[in-house]
């Protein structure tokens, strides 16, 4: 048996555990539990989301520099640790949404942009900043082509979901796609730019601000892009992101925004973040830290 037919195999393995043990009437129920705590109506009980390890043995998932270019491997990693170990989820019950998604990392609206990454040992890729000249010159030009960069990427492991989650009836139904990582107008300025774009926030906020709306508007555009692959709508406005359901079409990372104070977050970011909400609606915002 060749490595790749292995992989193929092991991954229909997973899928048949998952599949056999489904009850989509609990799915909906699942579901409409999220909605109604969220939209502050009576609910039966709160969801209850568990992060659950996996195993070690055979359910170890793949190095992160082998999923990112194999859509098989990609989804073996999702299905085995994506936000949680699905094959848990289904066994305890939790209230867990079973999701998946391209989880290429941080740098797929960057790429587009011409940042390049790089991996050091098993851990997600960093992007490598671009430099000053570079920023003038995407602040002054158009925008980069959707198709390019890391989306032809996530387009090709959507169509590869898609196709093999068609063969699992349950899992079809059950086993929802959801949008990568797309994080913020500001985390991706940081990315392009470097970490000098924090004293750059004083010496030249405009310029900062300038390329906070030109990633905002490259990010609807991908966001555009990937959004006819996913389906994670639960209800109208209701949306699965970072293992949880939301209320809410997007949710952007804004994790870098945790650096700068409120005046200079309202001052030079928020503008482009409002770029982004006014076109998708509801968003929410995650940030690791305070």
């Amino acid at each position: 048996m060749s490595l790749q037919s292995k992989v193929e195999d092991r991954l229909r393995r997973l899928l048949n555990h998952i599949e056999t043990r489904l009850n989509i009437a609990d799915q909906k129920e699942l579901y409409s539990r999220y909605v109604r705590a969220l939209g502050f109506s009576e609910a039966d009980r709160l969801p209850l989301a568990l992060y659950i390890p996996w195993r070690d043995g055979s359910s170890r998932p793949f190095p992160l520099r082998e999923a990112y270019k194999d859509p098989a491997k990609m989804m073996v990693n999702e299905l085995l640790c994506g936000f949680t170990n699905l094959l848990h989820v289904v066994e305890v019950g939790s209230d867990n949404p079973l999701c998946i998604r391209p989880n290429l990392g941080v740098g797929i609206v960057a790429s587009t942009f011409g940042a390049k990454l790089r991996f050091l040992e098993d851990n997600m890729p960093w992007v490598n900043p671009l430099g000053p000249e570079r920023i003038t010159e995407i602040i002054e030009g158009d925008l980069p082509p959707v198709d390019s960069g890391l989306v032809n990427n996530a387009v090709e492991m959507y169509e590869y979901f898609h196709e093999t989650l068609s063969r699992y009836p349950n899992c079809q139904k059950a086993i929802l796609i959801t949008l990568p990582d797309l994080q913020g107008p500001f985390s991706t300025a940081e990315l392009l730019w470097g970490p000098k774009i924090y004293t750059a926030l004083y010496k030249e906020p405009t310029h900062v601000g300038a390329l906070c709306e030109k990633v905002a508007r490259q990010m609807i555009r991908i966001y555009k892009a990937l959004l006819p692959y996913t389906t994670d709508e639960v209800a109208p406005g209701f949306r699965c992101q970072h293992g949880v359901v939301i209320r809410a079409n997007l949710l952007i990372r804004n994790d870098s925004v945790v650096n700068i104070s409120p005046q200079t977050y309202q001052e030079v970011v928020l503008p482009a973040d409002k770029v982004v909400a006014e076109e998708v609606g509801a968003m929410g915002m995650h940030f690791c830290g305070n």
